[in-house]
Protein backbone atom coordinates (compact mmCIF):
# COMPACT_ATOMS: atom_id res chain seq x y z
CA UNK A 1 0.00 0.00 0.00
CA UNK A 2 1.66 3.23 -1.17
CA UNK A 3 1.35 6.72 0.17
CA UNK A 4 -0.29 5.83 3.50
CA UNK A 5 1.39 4.33 6.56
CA UNK A 6 -0.29 2.83 9.60
CA UNK A 7 1.19 2.31 13.02
CA UNK A 8 -1.85 0.51 14.44
CA UNK A 9 -4.87 -1.53 13.40
CA UNK A 10 -8.50 -1.59 14.41
CA UNK A 11 -9.80 -5.11 15.03
CA UNK A 12 -13.47 -5.49 15.95
CA UNK A 13 -15.86 -8.39 16.31
CA UNK A 14 -18.39 -8.37 13.48
CA UNK A 15 -20.55 -11.21 14.84
CA UNK A 16 -21.02 -14.82 13.69
CA UNK A 17 -17.45 -15.65 14.72
CA UNK A 18 -16.05 -13.11 12.23
CA UNK A 19 -13.62 -10.35 13.08
CA UNK A 20 -13.08 -7.28 10.95
CA UNK A 21 -9.55 -5.97 10.41
CA UNK A 22 -9.56 -2.29 9.40
CA UNK A 23 -6.57 -0.27 8.20
CA UNK A 24 -7.05 3.12 6.61
CA UNK A 25 -10.00 2.91 4.24
CA UNK A 26 -9.73 -0.85 3.71
CA UNK A 27 -11.10 -3.75 5.73
CA UNK A 28 -10.88 -7.55 5.71
CA UNK A 29 -13.24 -10.07 7.30
CA UNK A 30 -11.51 -12.87 9.19
CA UNK A 31 -12.94 -16.15 10.47
CA UNK A 32 -12.42 -16.39 14.23
CA UNK A 33 -12.05 -13.92 17.08
CA UNK A 34 -8.93 -11.76 16.94
CA UNK A 35 -7.45 -8.69 18.58
CA UNK A 36 -4.87 -6.17 17.42
CA UNK A 37 -2.21 -8.19 19.26
CA UNK A 38 -2.68 -10.95 16.69
CA UNK A 39 -1.15 -8.76 13.97
CA UNK A 40 2.16 -6.99 13.34
CA UNK A 41 2.64 -3.85 11.27
CA UNK A 42 5.90 -2.97 9.52
CA UNK A 43 6.14 0.35 7.66
CA UNK A 44 9.00 1.29 5.34
CA UNK A 45 9.84 4.13 2.97
CA UNK A 46 9.27 7.87 3.14
CA UNK A 47 7.17 10.52 1.49
CA UNK A 48 4.92 9.22 -1.27
CA UNK A 49 6.68 5.85 -1.33
CA UNK A 50 5.53 4.40 1.94
CA UNK A 51 4.59 0.73 2.15
CA UNK A 52 2.98 -1.09 5.05
CA UNK A 53 3.11 -4.86 5.57
CA UNK A 54 0.47 -6.35 7.85
CA UNK A 55 1.15 -9.88 9.08
CA UNK A 56 -0.79 -12.22 11.34
CA UNK A 57 1.19 -13.31 14.40
CA UNK A 58 0.50 -16.94 15.13
CA UNK A 59 0.64 -18.29 18.64
CA UNK A 60 1.54 -21.98 18.65
CA UNK A 61 -1.78 -22.93 20.34
CA UNK A 62 -5.46 -23.56 19.62
CA UNK A 63 -6.62 -19.89 19.72
CA UNK A 64 -10.02 -19.06 21.18
CA UNK A 65 -12.43 -18.70 18.26
CA UNK A 66 -10.53 -20.98 15.89
CA UNK A 67 -12.66 -23.47 14.00
CA UNK A 68 -11.67 -27.10 13.60
CA UNK A 69 -13.69 -29.93 12.11
CA UNK A 70 -14.48 -33.24 13.86
CA UNK A 71 -15.78 -36.35 12.12
CA UNK A 72 -16.15 -39.97 13.22
CA UNK A 73 -15.25 -42.94 11.01
CA UNK A 74 -15.81 -46.70 11.30
CA UNK A 75 -14.72 -49.37 10.42
CA UNK A 76 -12.24 -47.53 8.15
CA UNK A 77 -11.34 -44.03 6.99
CA UNK A 78 -13.43 -44.47 3.86
CA UNK A 79 -16.66 -44.73 5.87
CA UNK A 80 -17.79 -41.68 7.89
CA UNK A 81 -20.50 -42.53 10.44
CA UNK A 82 -21.16 -38.91 11.42
CA UNK A 83 -21.60 -35.64 9.61
CA UNK A 84 -18.66 -33.23 9.92
CA UNK A 85 -19.02 -31.03 13.00
CA UNK A 86 -17.54 -27.52 12.98
CA UNK A 87 -16.05 -27.02 16.44
CA UNK A 88 -15.28 -23.52 17.71
CA UNK A 89 -12.53 -23.48 20.33
CA UNK A 90 -13.75 -21.83 23.56
CA UNK A 91 -13.20 -21.87 27.30
CA UNK A 92 -15.95 -24.49 27.65
CA UNK A 93 -16.32 -28.12 26.61
CA UNK A 94 -16.48 -27.92 22.81
CA UNK A 95 -18.01 -31.28 21.83
CA UNK A 96 -21.00 -33.06 23.30
CA UNK A 97 -22.46 -36.22 21.78
CA UNK A 98 -25.75 -34.38 21.36
CA UNK A 99 -24.02 -32.06 18.87
CA UNK A 100 -23.01 -34.94 16.60
CA UNK A 101 -25.30 -36.10 13.80
CA UNK A 102 -24.83 -39.78 13.04
CA UNK A 103 -25.25 -41.26 9.58
CA UNK A 104 -27.55 -44.18 8.91
CA UNK A 105 -28.04 -46.49 11.86
CA UNK A 106 -24.56 -45.96 13.26
CA UNK A 107 -24.31 -45.94 17.04
CA UNK A 108 -21.86 -43.42 18.46
CA UNK A 109 -20.51 -43.87 21.97
CA UNK A 110 -21.51 -40.81 24.01
CA UNK A 111 -18.53 -38.66 24.90
CA UNK A 112 -17.17 -35.13 25.31
CA UNK A 113 -14.10 -33.34 23.90
CA UNK A 114 -12.53 -30.38 25.67
CA UNK A 115 -9.92 -28.49 23.63
CA UNK A 116 -7.50 -26.29 25.54
CA UNK A 117 -4.64 -24.18 24.22
CA UNK A 118 -2.37 -27.15 23.51
CA UNK A 119 -4.32 -30.32 24.30
CA UNK A 120 -7.45 -32.35 23.51
CA UNK A 121 -9.21 -34.07 26.44
CA UNK A 122 -11.72 -36.90 25.82
CA UNK A 123 -14.12 -38.47 28.31
CA UNK A 124 -16.77 -41.18 27.97
CA UNK A 125 -20.11 -39.73 29.12
CA UNK A 126 -21.92 -41.07 32.23
CA UNK A 127 -24.84 -42.24 30.06
CA UNK A 128 -22.67 -44.14 27.57
CA UNK A 129 -22.83 -47.50 29.31
CA UNK A 130 -20.01 -50.01 28.92
CA UNK A 131 -18.78 -51.98 25.95
CA UNK A 132 -16.08 -52.23 23.32
CA UNK A 133 -15.45 -50.08 20.26
CA UNK A 134 -16.05 -51.98 17.00
CA UNK A 135 -13.04 -53.62 15.42
CA UNK A 136 -11.74 -52.34 12.09
CA UNK A 137 -8.76 -50.69 10.43
CA UNK A 138 -9.98 -47.37 11.86
CA UNK A 139 -12.76 -46.65 14.32
CA UNK A 140 -12.42 -43.24 15.83
CA UNK A 141 -12.14 -39.50 15.51
CA UNK A 142 -10.51 -37.17 12.98
CA UNK A 143 -9.83 -33.51 13.74
CA UNK A 144 -9.19 -31.44 10.61
CA UNK A 145 -8.05 -27.80 10.30
CA UNK A 146 -10.15 -27.29 7.16
CA UNK A 147 -9.94 -23.50 7.24
CA UNK A 148 -6.15 -23.49 7.64
CA UNK A 149 -6.28 -21.20 10.69
CA UNK A 150 -3.79 -23.13 12.83
CA UNK A 151 -0.03 -23.52 12.65
CA UNK A 152 1.03 -26.97 11.47
CA UNK A 153 0.85 -29.83 13.96
CA UNK A 154 4.40 -31.03 14.61
CA UNK A 155 3.79 -33.62 17.33
CA UNK A 156 0.88 -35.30 19.09
CA UNK A 157 1.54 -37.39 22.22
CA UNK A 158 -0.62 -39.24 24.73
CA UNK A 159 -0.64 -37.87 28.28
CA UNK A 160 -0.35 -41.18 30.11
CA UNK A 161 -1.67 -40.01 33.50
CA UNK A 162 -5.03 -39.27 31.87
CA UNK A 163 -5.10 -42.29 29.54
CA UNK A 164 -7.56 -44.61 31.29
CA UNK A 165 -9.06 -45.63 27.93
CA UNK A 166 -5.80 -47.39 27.05
CA UNK A 167 -4.72 -45.63 23.85
CA UNK A 168 -1.38 -46.79 22.41
CA UNK A 169 1.07 -44.47 20.58
CA UNK A 170 0.25 -46.25 17.30
CA UNK A 171 -3.43 -45.30 17.77
CA UNK A 172 -2.65 -41.59 17.31
CA UNK A 173 -1.31 -40.27 14.01
CA UNK A 174 -1.25 -36.82 12.47
CA UNK A 175 -0.42 -34.70 9.44
CA UNK A 176 0.23 -30.96 9.31
CA UNK A 177 -3.48 -30.22 9.68
CA UNK A 178 -5.18 -33.45 10.80
CA UNK A 179 -5.19 -35.62 13.93
CA UNK A 180 -6.40 -39.23 13.77
CA UNK A 181 -7.46 -41.01 17.00
CA UNK A 182 -8.16 -44.73 16.53
CA UNK A 183 -10.06 -46.36 19.42
CA UNK A 184 -10.97 -49.58 17.59
CA UNK A 185 -11.45 -52.64 19.86
CA UNK A 186 -10.77 -50.64 23.07
CA UNK A 187 -13.17 -51.20 25.95
CA UNK A 188 -15.03 -48.19 27.32
CA UNK A 189 -17.11 -47.26 30.34
CA UNK A 190 -18.32 -44.00 31.89
CA UNK A 191 -15.50 -41.72 33.00
CA UNK A 192 -12.72 -43.31 30.93
CA UNK A 193 -10.48 -40.65 29.41
CA UNK A 194 -7.49 -39.80 27.28
CA UNK A 195 -5.63 -36.55 26.75
CA UNK A 196 -3.42 -35.57 23.80
CA UNK A 197 -0.68 -32.95 24.05
CA UNK A 198 -0.31 -30.98 20.80
CA UNK A 199 2.86 -29.29 19.53
CA UNK A 200 2.55 -26.65 16.82
CA UNK A 201 5.03 -25.25 14.34
CA UNK A 202 6.32 -21.79 15.13
CA UNK A 203 4.86 -19.91 12.16
CA UNK A 204 6.81 -16.80 13.10
CA UNK A 205 9.78 -18.51 11.46
CA UNK A 206 9.59 -18.36 7.65
CA UNK A 207 9.65 -21.59 5.71
CA UNK A 208 12.94 -22.13 3.93
CA UNK A 209 12.01 -23.13 0.42
CA UNK A 210 14.19 -23.15 -2.65
CA UNK A 211 14.20 -19.84 -4.49
CA UNK A 212 14.35 -19.91 -8.29
CA UNK A 213 17.17 -17.32 -8.41
CA UNK A 214 20.65 -16.86 -7.01
CA UNK A 215 19.81 -14.10 -4.52
CA UNK A 216 20.45 -15.26 -0.96
CA UNK A 217 22.29 -18.42 -2.01
CA UNK A 218 25.79 -19.16 -0.77
CA UNK A 219 28.03 -19.70 -3.81
CA UNK A 220 31.55 -21.09 -3.88
CA UNK A 221 33.91 -19.92 -6.65
CA UNK A 222 36.77 -22.36 -7.20
CA UNK A 223 39.85 -21.67 -9.35
CA UNK A 224 40.73 -24.93 -11.08
CA UNK A 225 43.75 -25.94 -13.21
CA UNK A 226 45.18 -27.94 -14.98
CA UNK A 227 42.24 -30.38 -14.82
CA UNK A 228 38.85 -30.75 -13.12
CA UNK A 229 40.35 -33.83 -11.49
CA UNK A 230 42.81 -31.70 -9.51
CA UNK A 231 41.93 -30.00 -6.18
CA UNK A 232 41.06 -26.31 -6.57
CA UNK A 233 43.95 -23.85 -6.44
CA UNK A 234 41.71 -21.50 -4.48
CA UNK A 235 38.13 -21.35 -3.23
CA UNK A 236 36.14 -18.29 -2.23
CA UNK A 237 32.60 -18.08 -0.84
CA UNK A 238 30.03 -15.29 -1.05
CA UNK A 239 26.31 -14.80 -0.46
CA UNK A 240 24.58 -13.45 -3.55
CA UNK A 241 23.01 -9.99 -3.10
CA UNK A 242 22.99 -8.55 -6.65
CA UNK A 243 26.34 -6.81 -6.12
CA UNK A 244 29.90 -7.79 -7.06
CA UNK A 245 30.31 -11.04 -5.16
CA UNK A 246 33.92 -11.90 -6.06
CA UNK A 247 36.76 -9.48 -6.83
CA UNK A 248 40.47 -10.05 -7.27
CA UNK A 249 43.33 -7.97 -8.68
CA UNK A 250 45.89 -9.44 -11.06
CA UNK A 251 48.99 -10.56 -9.13
CA UNK A 252 52.42 -11.94 -9.95
CA UNK A 253 53.92 -13.80 -7.00
CA UNK A 254 57.07 -14.81 -8.92
CA UNK A 255 58.11 -12.36 -11.70
CA UNK A 256 60.77 -14.82 -12.92
CA UNK A 257 58.52 -17.75 -13.83
CA UNK A 258 56.56 -16.05 -16.64
CA UNK A 259 53.19 -16.83 -14.97
CA UNK A 260 50.75 -14.59 -13.12
CA UNK A 261 47.32 -14.89 -11.57
CA UNK A 262 44.66 -13.02 -13.53
CA UNK A 263 42.19 -10.87 -11.66
CA UNK A 264 38.44 -10.57 -12.08
CA UNK A 265 35.15 -9.09 -10.95
CA UNK A 266 32.21 -11.49 -10.73
CA UNK A 267 28.69 -10.16 -10.37
CA UNK A 268 25.92 -12.71 -9.76
CA UNK A 269 22.39 -11.41 -10.20
CA UNK A 270 19.08 -13.25 -9.92
CA UNK A 271 19.53 -15.40 -13.03
CA UNK A 272 22.95 -14.61 -14.46
CA UNK A 273 26.69 -14.61 -13.81
CA UNK A 274 28.81 -11.78 -15.25
CA UNK A 275 32.58 -12.36 -15.26
CA UNK A 276 34.82 -9.38 -16.08
CA UNK A 277 38.58 -9.78 -16.53
CA UNK A 278 40.75 -7.37 -14.55
CA UNK A 279 43.42 -5.44 -16.39
CA UNK A 280 46.98 -6.81 -16.48
CA UNK A 281 49.84 -4.32 -15.97
CA UNK A 282 52.12 -4.19 -19.04
CA UNK A 283 55.17 -5.10 -16.96
CA UNK A 284 53.51 -8.45 -16.28
CA UNK A 285 52.31 -9.22 -19.80
CA UNK A 286 51.48 -7.42 -23.01
CA UNK A 287 49.49 -10.43 -24.23
CA UNK A 288 47.33 -11.79 -21.38
CA UNK A 289 46.31 -15.39 -22.00
CA UNK A 290 44.98 -18.28 -19.98
CA UNK A 291 47.51 -21.10 -20.00
CA UNK A 292 46.56 -24.05 -22.22
CA UNK A 293 45.45 -26.89 -20.02
CA UNK A 294 42.73 -29.52 -20.08
CA UNK A 295 40.81 -27.12 -17.82
CA UNK A 296 41.83 -23.66 -16.72
CA UNK A 297 38.97 -21.66 -15.28
CA UNK A 298 36.36 -21.41 -12.58
CA UNK A 299 33.61 -23.55 -11.06
CA UNK A 300 30.62 -21.95 -9.30
CA UNK A 301 28.79 -24.24 -6.86
CA UNK A 302 25.66 -23.78 -4.74
CA UNK A 303 26.97 -24.91 -1.35
CA UNK A 304 23.91 -23.68 0.58
CA UNK A 305 21.65 -26.15 -1.25
CA UNK A 306 18.86 -23.55 -1.41
CA UNK A 307 18.55 -23.41 -5.19
CA UNK A 308 16.39 -25.56 -7.45
CA UNK A 309 18.27 -27.70 -9.94
CA UNK A 310 20.04 -25.80 -12.71
CA UNK A 311 18.15 -26.66 -15.87
CA UNK A 312 20.11 -24.73 -18.51
CA UNK A 313 23.02 -22.33 -18.91
CA UNK A 314 23.52 -20.25 -22.05
CA UNK A 315 26.07 -17.63 -23.09
CA UNK A 316 24.62 -14.15 -23.55
CA UNK A 317 26.62 -13.17 -26.63
CA UNK A 318 25.43 -9.55 -26.49
CA UNK A 319 27.43 -9.08 -23.29
CA UNK A 320 30.29 -11.54 -23.95
CA UNK A 321 33.59 -10.46 -25.50
CA UNK A 322 35.68 -13.53 -24.64
CA UNK A 323 36.00 -15.85 -27.62
CA UNK A 324 34.41 -18.77 -25.87
CA UNK A 325 32.70 -21.68 -27.54
CA UNK A 326 29.52 -23.20 -26.14
CA UNK A 327 31.48 -26.32 -25.13
CA UNK A 328 33.54 -24.18 -22.72
CA UNK A 329 30.54 -23.81 -20.44
CA UNK A 330 29.20 -26.90 -18.69
CA UNK A 331 26.87 -27.42 -15.75
CA UNK A 332 25.38 -29.92 -13.34
CA UNK A 333 22.30 -29.56 -11.14
CA UNK A 334 24.21 -27.38 -8.68
CA UNK A 335 27.38 -26.13 -10.40
CA UNK A 336 28.57 -24.18 -13.46
CA UNK A 337 32.07 -24.40 -14.95
CA UNK A 338 33.73 -21.92 -17.35
CA UNK A 339 36.88 -23.14 -19.14
CA UNK A 340 39.09 -20.28 -20.37
CA UNK A 341 42.08 -22.47 -21.30
CA UNK A 342 44.19 -20.99 -24.10
CA UNK A 343 42.07 -17.85 -24.51
CA UNK A 344 43.70 -14.44 -24.82
CA UNK A 345 41.99 -11.36 -23.45
CA UNK A 346 42.32 -7.73 -22.45
CA UNK A 347 41.18 -6.07 -19.27
CA UNK A 348 37.43 -5.53 -19.33
CA UNK A 349 36.62 -8.59 -21.46
CA UNK A 350 33.43 -10.24 -20.24
CA UNK A 351 31.42 -13.45 -20.14
CA UNK A 352 27.75 -13.36 -19.23
CA UNK A 353 25.90 -16.59 -18.52
CA UNK A 354 22.12 -16.75 -18.32
CA UNK A 355 20.93 -19.45 -15.91
CA UNK A 356 17.57 -21.23 -15.92
CA UNK A 357 16.42 -23.11 -12.85
CA UNK A 358 13.98 -25.99 -12.74
CA UNK A 359 10.52 -24.94 -11.62
CA UNK A 360 9.71 -25.82 -8.00
CA UNK A 361 6.00 -25.18 -8.53
CA UNK A 362 3.51 -26.97 -10.72
CA UNK A 363 1.18 -25.26 -13.19
CA UNK A 364 -1.76 -25.32 -10.75
CA UNK A 365 -0.38 -23.04 -8.03
CA UNK A 366 -1.36 -21.09 -6.03
CA UNK A 367 -3.88 -23.72 -4.92
CA UNK A 368 -2.80 -24.16 -1.31
CA UNK A 369 -6.31 -23.82 0.15
CA UNK A 370 -9.96 -24.24 -0.80
CA UNK A 371 -10.38 -20.61 -1.87
CA UNK A 372 -7.48 -20.94 -4.31
CA UNK A 373 -8.54 -24.32 -5.70
CA UNK A 374 -7.59 -24.96 -9.33
CA UNK A 375 -10.74 -25.49 -11.40
CA UNK A 376 -10.85 -28.90 -13.12
CA UNK A 377 -14.59 -28.73 -13.86
CA UNK A 378 -14.01 -28.74 -17.63
CA UNK A 379 -11.35 -31.44 -17.49
CA UNK A 380 -13.20 -34.58 -16.45
CA UNK A 381 -11.44 -37.85 -17.31
CA UNK A 382 -8.19 -35.99 -18.00
CA UNK A 383 -4.95 -36.69 -16.14
CA UNK A 384 -3.02 -33.66 -14.92
CA UNK A 385 -0.04 -34.93 -16.90
CA UNK A 386 -2.11 -34.51 -20.08
CA UNK A 387 -3.32 -31.08 -19.01
CA UNK A 388 -0.40 -28.95 -17.79
CA UNK A 389 1.94 -31.49 -16.24
CA UNK A 390 1.97 -33.48 -13.03
CA UNK A 391 1.27 -31.92 -9.66
CA UNK A 392 4.02 -31.27 -7.11
CA UNK A 393 2.96 -31.91 -3.51
CA UNK A 394 5.15 -29.46 -1.63
CA UNK A 395 2.10 -28.46 0.43
CA UNK A 396 -1.65 -28.97 0.25
CA UNK A 397 -3.06 -28.83 -3.29
CA UNK A 398 -6.78 -28.13 -3.82
CA UNK A 399 -8.85 -28.71 -6.95
CA UNK A 400 -12.40 -27.72 -7.80
CA UNK A 401 -14.89 -29.75 -9.83
CA UNK A 402 -18.55 -29.32 -10.75
CA UNK A 403 -21.14 -32.10 -11.00
CA UNK A 404 -24.18 -31.25 -13.12
CA UNK A 405 -26.79 -33.74 -11.89
CA UNK A 406 -27.83 -35.64 -8.77
CA UNK A 407 -26.79 -39.17 -7.83
CA UNK A 408 -23.63 -39.16 -9.93
CA UNK A 409 -20.91 -41.72 -9.27
CA UNK A 410 -17.59 -39.93 -8.77
CA UNK A 411 -14.27 -41.71 -9.22
CA UNK A 412 -11.04 -39.89 -8.39
CA UNK A 413 -7.64 -41.49 -9.00
CA UNK A 414 -4.45 -40.18 -7.41
CA UNK A 415 -1.28 -41.86 -8.68
CA UNK A 416 2.11 -41.48 -6.97
CA UNK A 417 5.01 -43.51 -5.61
CA UNK A 418 4.59 -44.00 -1.86
CA UNK A 419 8.31 -44.37 -1.16
CA UNK A 420 8.84 -40.86 -2.58
CA UNK A 421 6.42 -39.44 -0.02
CA UNK A 422 2.98 -40.46 1.20
CA UNK A 423 -0.05 -38.53 -0.06
CA UNK A 424 -3.67 -38.52 1.13
CA UNK A 425 -6.73 -37.71 -0.96
CA UNK A 426 -9.88 -36.04 0.43
CA UNK A 427 -13.25 -34.89 -0.94
CA UNK A 428 -15.17 -31.86 0.39
CA UNK A 429 -18.46 -30.19 -0.45
CA UNK A 430 -18.82 -26.52 -1.38
CA UNK A 431 -19.07 -25.55 2.31
CA UNK A 432 -15.72 -27.20 3.13
CA UNK A 433 -17.43 -30.14 4.83
CA UNK A 434 -15.39 -33.32 4.63
CA UNK A 435 -17.18 -36.11 2.71
CA UNK A 436 -14.70 -38.91 2.12
CA UNK A 437 -10.98 -39.62 2.20
CA UNK A 438 -8.47 -42.17 0.99
CA UNK A 439 -5.36 -42.88 3.06
CA UNK A 440 -3.09 -45.90 2.87
CA UNK A 441 0.54 -46.96 3.17
CA UNK A 442 0.87 -48.00 -0.48
CA UNK A 443 1.15 -46.35 -3.88
CA UNK A 444 -1.90 -44.41 -5.12
CA UNK A 445 -5.24 -43.47 -3.57
CA UNK A 446 -8.79 -43.62 -4.95
CA UNK A 447 -12.19 -42.18 -4.03
CA UNK A 448 -15.25 -43.96 -5.42
CA UNK A 449 -18.59 -42.63 -4.18
CA UNK A 450 -22.06 -41.50 -5.27
CA UNK A 451 -22.77 -37.79 -4.91
CA UNK A 452 -26.37 -37.30 -3.92
CA UNK A 453 -26.53 -33.71 -5.11
CA UNK A 454 -25.20 -31.74 -8.04
CA UNK A 455 -22.96 -28.77 -7.35
CA UNK A 456 -19.39 -27.81 -6.57
CA UNK A 457 -16.96 -30.16 -4.85
CA UNK A 458 -13.31 -29.92 -3.86
CA UNK A 459 -10.41 -32.37 -3.87
CA UNK A 460 -7.42 -32.02 -1.57
CA UNK A 461 -4.07 -33.73 -2.16
CA UNK A 462 -2.20 -33.63 1.13
CA UNK A 463 1.42 -34.69 1.78
CA UNK A 464 1.73 -36.62 5.03
CA UNK A 465 4.02 -34.83 7.46
CA UNK A 466 6.44 -32.14 6.26
CA UNK A 467 8.28 -33.50 3.19
CA UNK A 468 11.98 -32.76 2.70
CA UNK A 469 11.51 -33.26 -1.03
CA UNK A 470 8.09 -32.79 -2.67
CA UNK A 471 6.54 -35.82 -4.32
CA UNK A 472 4.99 -35.62 -7.79
CA UNK A 473 1.59 -37.05 -8.59
CA UNK A 474 -1.05 -37.47 -11.28
CA UNK A 475 -4.76 -36.86 -10.70
CA UNK A 476 -7.93 -37.63 -12.65
CA UNK A 477 -11.65 -37.36 -11.87
CA UNK A 478 -14.68 -38.62 -13.70
CA UNK A 479 -18.45 -38.99 -13.26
Amino acid sequence: MLGEAFSSLDVTNAGNNVSQLTFGSASIDLRGEFTADDFSVVTSGTGDNVSTTISMVYSPVFPIGAEIELQIFSPNLQNPISDPLQVTVSDDVEVLSSNIVSRGNSRIVKHTFDISSDSIFYEVSPSAGSGRFTRGSFNGYVFNDVFDVLPAFTNVTIKEENNTLGLQPSDVTFTENQIYINVESLSYSPGKTFELDIDFADDSLPSILPSANFVGAEIEMATVSPSRNYPPLETRIATVDNNVEFIRATTDSDPTDGFYEGGYNVNISENSILYTAASVPRQISSNPRFTSREFNGYVFTDISDTLPAIENVTIDWSETTFRLSTSDVTFTENSIAINFEGLSYTGGDTVKLDVTFASEEDAYEENDNLLGAYDLSNNANTWLSDLSGEGIARDEDWYKLTVSSNNQRLIVDLEFTHTDGDLNLSLYDENANFILGSSSLTDNEQIDTVLAESGTYYLKVDPVGIPNEPNTYDLRWNV
